[in-house]
C-alpha cells in the first residue's frame, strides 16, 4: 500500500492506495481546525497511520502548495507557519526506512493524470489547476518540467503593468481571477454566494453571465499566451472550477483557434477535486 497526503489551503486529504490507482480508504481534515502548520501535519500523519492500521506501507507521497525545501516551503502564503515547516524531515522521522517523495500539488496532480487519468500516453501535455489558486504544469516526453527553482507554471504571480507582484507579497492574477477572489467579487457586486451558484444563474442573470464571460475571457487570454509558448498536444483542466469547463472551455477554444498556430485538445482532468491526493499517491509509487 502507498499513503498519500495532499496539503491544501482549506483542507488536507489523506488516502491509502494501490499501484493501479485504486483508493482503499481516505479521510479529509479541515486546515482551519488547526492553529499551526505543525499541528496540522501532526494530525494528518496520525490520520494516515489510522488508515494504515495493521497494514504495511511501501511508500509515502506528499502533494503540497508551493515549493518544498529541506528548510521550509516557498510560495505558500495561505497557511500560517507553512513557509518555515521542515516537512521532509518530519515525514522521514515518522516513516523511517520508507521511501518518501514531496512535490508541488499541481505538478503532482499532473503526474496522476499521466499515470492513471486523462493524460496517459501523451508526450507533451499541460495540466491547469483552477481552484482557489491558478497554476499550470507542463510535461515534455512524459517528464514534468520543474524549472530552475521548481517554480515553473506559477501563473498566480502574473501581473499587469499597473499591478504590484511577488516582491510586494502579492499574487495579482490569483487575487483577481482565482476561485476565492471570484467568490468574493460575486458576493460583493451581485449578492451571489459562490462561483458555482453564479454558473447556475447564467440564464436568469445576464449581469452575472456578463461578469463570468469577462473574467474567464481574461483568464483564457493568460492561458492562451502560455500555450503559445508551450505547444502541447492536450490541456487537462482540474480543480474545483473544472466542473464548469463545458461553459468556459468553448469560449476559450473560440478565442484560441484564430490565435494559436496549433490548438491543443482541451479536456476535463479525470480526478477533479481529488487530483491532489491522487497526485500524492502517484508520487509515492514513483518513490
Amino acid at each position: 500500500m502507498a499513503l498519500g497526503f495532499d496539503f491544501g489551503g482549506s483542507k488536507c486529504a489523506v488516502a491509502l492506495g494501490t499501484p493501479d490507482g485504486v483508493v482503499l480508504d481516505e479521510a479529509v481534515i479541515k486546515t482551519s481546525a488547526y492553529k499551526t502548520a505543525d499541528a496540522l501535519v501532526e494530525a494528518a500523519l496520525n490520520r494516515g497511520c489510522e488508515l494504515l492500521y495493521g497494514r504495511d506501507v511501501a511508500a509515502v507521497g506528499v502533494a503540497t502548495m508551493g515549493i518544498t525545501r529541506e528548510t521550509g516551503v516557498d510560495l505558500a502564503p495561505n497557511v500560517p507557519g507553512w513557509s518555515h515547516l521542515r516537512l521532509p524531515a518530519v515525514l522521514l522521522s515518522r516513516f523511517p526506512g520508507v521511501p518518501v517523495r514531496v512535490a508541488n500539488d499541481v505538478k503532482a496532480a499532473h503526474r496522476a493524470e499521466m499515470r492513471w487519468g486523462a493524460l496517459r500516453d501523451r508526450g507533451a501535455s499541460a495540466y491547469l489547476n483552477l481552484g482557489t489558486g491558478v497554476a499550470l504544469s507542463l510535461a515534455l516526453d512524459g517528464r514534468i518540467v520543474e524549472g530552475a527553482h521548481g517554480a515553473f507554471g506559477e501563473l498566480a504571480y502574473a501581473w499587469r503593468p499597473d499591478e504590484p507582484g511577488y516582491g510586494a507579497g502579492r499574487a495579482p492574477l490569483e487575487e483577481r481571477l482565482g476561485g476565492g477572489a471570484l467568490d468574493r467579487e460575486l458576493s460583493r457586486r451581485f449578492r451571489v454566494g459562490s462561483l458555482a451558484e453564479a454558473f447556475a444563474l447564467r440564464e436568469a442573470r445576464p449581469d452575472v453571465a456578463g461578469f463570468l464571460d469577462e473574467r474567464f475571457a481574461e483568464l483564457g487570454w493568460w492561458i492562451g499566451g502560455a500555450l503559445l509558448v508551450l505547444d502541447v498536444e492536450v490541456l487537462a483542466v482540474g480543480g474545483g472550477i473544472a466542473r464548469h469547463l463545458d461553459v468556459f472551455g468553448a469560449a476559450w477554444e473560440a478565442q484560441w483557434v484564430s490565435r494559436l498556430p496549433f490548438l491543443p485538445r482541451i479536456t476535463r482532468a479525470r480526478f477533479g477535486e481529488r487530483a491532489g491526493v491522487m497526485g500524492a499517491l502517484s508520487l509515492a509509487w514513483e518513490a
